[in-house]
């Protein structure tokens, strides 16, 4: 990045096109953006907790990058590589070039394979001109290998996205059929003034679901001696080539048109399991068969398991008690997951019905859990967002909900709060249910100066603080919630804070179970004299959990961390409870 790129109070020189996005990963914020981060006035600055909790975007980062397209750089950081764009485009012109060649307007690198929901766009202002620039409409690609790439359809058409009609405002586009992949890459078709881009993708992993562990295709624990076919081709397309993702080929049979039913792909688990599911992609063949036959893929399958690998059983079809005749691929890249009630099972099969032109050719992993175990490791969610209505070229039943149950956010009306939760640190004889350490975190009285303009309480005039003067070897304290139990509705937690002190205070919000912590929400660096509005969604989970707000002020270092109001919210919808 040019160190001209900002000026000297961090505003963006004007640029005829440039290029935003907001990413965070590995819980490190990276952010390109010309104004700061996805926000507006449902998006205002404060960090954001999206519908999906794999893909935490704070709309406020901790470092601000601006890439300026005409330099012709690529700028790759964290896994986040944005291909340059020339500015010597029309204005709305449904596409543009760079050398004869498509650019890349923003490829995201998730890491892993990831379920992918919904997307959420905004554009930008420049400071210095408040000329805005917005993307109106785009397409989005997917791979899992960032070289194989699909561009998302809907019904047998390319979908084109309907973006922004203005620099400020957040569109958020539910995908009809969630996507499995690695790799996300948005090419605008059409927008103003410029093209600025900021972006929050939403998600879950394919594991958040109870038992869908990944059974050791992709990872190898499931060694090749494991895995075994009807038929093979040739060595370079054997059983052993048909892991998921991780293999560059796949599996083919001897005969590419074989009869239903004919062929057939096992695995050996090792050990009984029981089975939930399995993800399915297609092949890609090598230079020594044709182009034709290059791609393959199942479209439809039949899924069988035994405990012996000689008494075998089909996966049953609940409604009709036959078996089960799944859904495949649509193309040879993009996997899909299909989920099934559990079985026992140590040896599954999956028999190819009908499949692509080019053949049958396959890869896969099978997802389940030890057999005695049934319980999630994490939680999942997926956003509800408005959706154009829409017919899908095939049914959508539970198998398509990859996340499994918990990616809905269907309105729990028996939800009982936890006792003690709700709490705005009144009456110190009465703390609520929150516990915390009396000599870290004092009681304060609201003055005129520090109350927040827009908030009335007639009785609430205190607030917990967490101080240190830059003497003390630093500051940390934790608040812990009562216990906490939602398996069956996520719901949306409210709560009042000030952060202030430079790059040395930070406050973050953690999810503690007996098994794990994971890490909802958090904010570094000074977020000015005023109080803020935080709104985190606490997702469904199966066992009893806390809620642990985490202050810290660094060694050496002058600042203050305050809380207030903490409260569940039954009445804010939680597509509003994503952005504070």
């Amino acid at each position: 990045m040019p160190l001209d790129a900002l000026d000297a109070g961090g505003a963006v020189k004007e640029r005829k096109v440039f290029l935003c996005l907001s990413v965070q990963a590995g819980g490190l914020t990276q952010s390109i953006a010309p104004s700061g981060p996805l926000s507006s006035a449902s998006y205002s600055p404060g960090p954001c907790t999206p519908l999906a909790t794999l893909f935490k975007f704070p709309a406020i980062p901790t470092t601000t990058f601006v890439l300026h397209l005409e330099s012709k750089d690529v700028w790759t950081s964290n896994g986040v590589s944005a291909e340059v764009i020339d500015s010597s485009h029309r204005e709305n012109s449904p596409a543009f070039r760079v050398n004869g060649a498509e650019p890349d307007s923003g490829r995201v690198d998730l890491r892993f394979l990831t379920v992918l929901t919904a997307i959420a766009t905004q554009g930008a202002i420049s400071r210095e001109t408040q000329n805005g620039y917005y993307v109106k409409s785009y397409k989005l690609e997917v791979s899992t290998n960032g070289e194989d790439w699909m561009v998302y359809r809907h019904g047998k058409n390319h979908k084109v996205f309907q973006a922004n009609n203005d620099a400020t405002e957040v569109v958020l586009n539910k995908l009809h059929m969630p996507l499995l992949t690695r790799f996300v890459r948005i090419r605008p078709q059409t927008w103003h003034s410029g093209i600025a881009l900021r972006l929050e993708l939403f998600g879950c992993r394919v594991t958040d679901a109870p038992c869908s562990n990944m059974l050791g295709m992709l990872s190898g624990l499931i060694a090749d001696s494991q895995i075994s076919a009807s038929s093979t081709r040739e060595y370079l397309w054997s059983p052993s080539a048909a892991r998921l993702v991780s293999s560059r080929s796949g599996w083919f049979p001897r005969i590419p048109q074989a009869q239903p039913g004919e062929e057939w792909l096992q695995v050996d688990l090792g050990a009984p399991k029981t089975v939930k599911g399995i993800i399915i992609q297609g092949a890609r063949g090598g230079d020594s068969i044709t182009a034709v036959e290059a791609r393959a893929f199942v479209r439809k399958f039949k899924v069988s398991y035994s405990l012996n690998g000689k008494d075998w059983e089909y996966v049953q079809d609940p409604r009709t008690q036959q078996p089960k005749l799944f859904e495949g691929n649509m193309h040879y890249d993009t996997p899909d997951i299909r989920r099934f009630d559990p079985v026992p099972a140590q040896y599954v099969r999956v028999y190819p019905e009908r499949w692509s032109p080019a053949g049958i050719g396959m890869r896969l992993e099978v997802l389940g859990c030890d057999w005695t175990d049934s319980k999630p490791t994490v939680e999942t969610l997926g956003p509800t967002v408005k959706s154009e209505e829409t017919t899908t070229p095939y049914p959508i039943d539970e198998e398509a909900t990859e996340c499994g149950e918990n990616c809905s956010f269907e309105d729990d009306k028996d939800l009982q709060l936890p006792s003690g939760f709700n709490c705005n640190f009144d009456f110190p004889e009465e703390p609520c249910g929150w516990m915390y350490d009396h000599a870290k975190w004092l009681r304060s009285t609201w003055t005129s100066s520090s109350s927040p303009s827009d908030r009335t309480f007639p009785d609430d005039r205190n607030f917990l603080r967490l101080q240190s003067d830059g003497r003390r070897e630093g500051q940390y304290g934790r608040l812990i919630s009562p216990p906490v139990h939602l398996p069956r509705s996520p719901v949306c937690m409210e709560f009042q804070y000030q952060a202030t002190g430079g790059r040395g205070v930070a406050l973050q919000v953690v999810r503690e179970a007996s098994q794990e912590s994971k890490l909802l929400w958090v904010i570094r660096e000074d977020q000015g004299g005023e109080w803020k509005h935080g709104r985190i969604i606490l997702p469904s989970y199966d066992m009893e959990f806390q809620i642990v707000f985490e202050g810290v002020i660094g060694k050496g270092r002058a600042g203050e961390i305050a809380i207030d109001d903490i409260r569940i919210s039954t009445d804010v919808p939680l597509e509003s409870c994503m952005g504070m």
